[in-house]
């Protein structure tokens, strides 16, 4: 069966229905497939809900997916979540830049 979905589609579901529609349709392709899967930050609600479901899965999957995902976000972004979050993976990219620390 195949399933077509326009981008303009996804802007007319609930959070609910989003949810469902990449868990059931969108994971199962990126999982088979081996994708490459770019999200902007967290203030595109679109990745932020493919990007809980990717954290979710990780976890079942002892930390590693079978497939990339690249977050395109700024660097003002990473700055203030390595500024509040010594855990955050943007802490250790701080750390390890030396423009950064200057």
């Amino acid at each position: 069966m195949e399933i077509t979905i326009r981008i303009s589609d996804i802007f007319m579901l609930s959070v609910p229905e989003t949810n469902l529609l990449f868990k059931e349709h969108l994971l199962p392709v990126c999982i088979k497939t081996n994708a490459l899967v770019l999200l902007h930050d967290n203030t595109c609600l679109i990745s932020e809900i493919f990007g809980h479901i990717c954290h979710e899965e990780r976890k079942k999957r002892n930390g590693v997916l079978p497939f990339t995902v690249l977050a395109i976000i700024g660097a003002h972004t990473v700055s203030c979540r390595a500024e509040h979050d010594e855990e955050s993976r943007a802490r250790s990219i701080r750390r390890g830049s030396r423009r950064w620390r200057m």
